[in-house]
């Protein structure tokens, strides 16, 4: 119930941005903050910080959010598992200089829906006869 009260603040504060907008148009971003919501692909963290790989199903390529222990959820963002819903408002940052071509410093991220541990799916590629079982 706290969840939803939370997400329906952020929801109403901020426009979501499409992970495919802020690979076109990045430029437009830069050292703005910005509302990005999807699921978690790839996630990890250490003592005090870490790393959420965020698709939303509109681009190809995956987001990544740099999240830190100033966070008030920090130890319930480090747990989540692959596929868990999540909406991140925080400040766009363009890097030319790492792998990624920007990366967004986490603010707030709230939870809109938790996957199961036995989720099947990971990280990496799976055959279609996997997918199919």
């Amino acid at each position: 119930m706290i969840d939803s009260i939370i997400n329906m603040e952020v929801q109403q504060n901020m426009k979501n941005i499409l992970v495919r907008d802020l690979f076109k148009n990045s430029a437009e971003y830069d050292g703005k903050e910005i509302q990005v919501s999807g699921w978690i692909r790839t996630s990890r963290a250490s003592k005090t910080f870490g790393f959420i790989e965020l698709n939303d199903g509109t681009y190809f390529k995956n987001v990544q959010v740099v999240f830190e222990e100033t966070l008030a959820n920090f130890d319930d963002i480090a747990k989540l598992s692959i596929a868990s819903a999540i909406i991140i408002k925080g400040v766009f940052e363009l890097t030319p200089d790492a792998k990624q071509p920007f990366e967004i410093k986490a603010s707030e991220i709230v939870v809109e829906g938790y996957s199961t541990p036995d989720y099947p799916l990971q990280k990496k590629r799976h055959t279609m006869e996997y997918l199919r079982t």
